[in-house]
């Protein structure tokens, strides 16, 4: 952008789900089987829309393919229930949000690059710390701040063929008004596999990810 090492990025996104997902928060034990006489109850429709821009600038380059940036962040969503009954979790627990509202976040981070691919990476490590602040002074229907933390190591050897070891540690904190769908959670393809989207959610999560990845042809 503008002819600088300035790299702006944006994602829009609408969204209607007829079947969101809802387990509680905070709700660590084991999920009961669905009422037969309410087979919804852990489910929801919302409607959600928004925006997320990002600037990123390099601060620092200490070598080929390493370097420390600078991260600028604008963050806006709207998201509300949509016509759901009293056979629902949501609807008889009521979370903040359960009326919808808006969550407009600017924020700061810095991120290291040190991988040898940011698209394909073998070797190397990436770490992003952000912080992002929510406040009805500019929008938001809500006063929060959320801080996140994203570590990555790669590692590569071969047997058979070239495989690529990967770890991930992250971890997420909120605090303030946090509405249901700003939550820290955990269950989903990219957080905790194997469980429903959102299956445990709460003020903070720290989780652990490790794979074995490799080109089968």
């Amino acid at each position: 952008a503008f002819e600088k090492d300035l790299r702006i990025t944006t994602e829009v996104f609408a969204s209607r789900f007829f079947e969101d997902a809802y387990f509680g928060i905070a709700n660590y034990s084991k999920i009961s089987d669905t009422p037969t006489d309410l087979p919804l109850f852990y489910q929801f429709q919302s409607f959600s829309a928004g925006f997320r821009t990002t600037a990123r600038l390099p601060l620092k380059k200490l070598e080929s393919l390493k370097q420390l940036d600078a991260n600028l962040i604008i963050n806006f969503r709207y998201e509300t229930p949509w016509d759901n009954g009293h056979d629902r979790l949501i609807t008889r627990e009521q979370p903040l949000g359960i009326d919808g509202g808006r969550t407009s976040m600017l924020g700061v981070g810095l991120i290291w690059e040190g991988r040898d691919s940011e698209f394909q990476p073998k070797k190397g490590n990436y770490a992003e710390s952000r912080v992002e602040i929510g406040s009805t002074i500019w929008g938001s229907s809500y006063d929060l701040a959320i801080i996140e933390n994203d570590i990555r190591q790669y590692a590569t050897f071969y047997f058979i063929r070239e495989i690529t070891f990967a770890t991930r540690l992250f971890s997420r904190f909120s605090s303030g008004d946090v509405p249901y769908w700003k939550l820290s959670y955990a269950g989903d393809e990219e957080t905790l596999r194997g469980y429903e989207s959102r299956r445990f959610s709460d003020d903070n999560v720290v989780f652990l990810n490790t794979e074995l990845r490799t080109w089968l042809f």
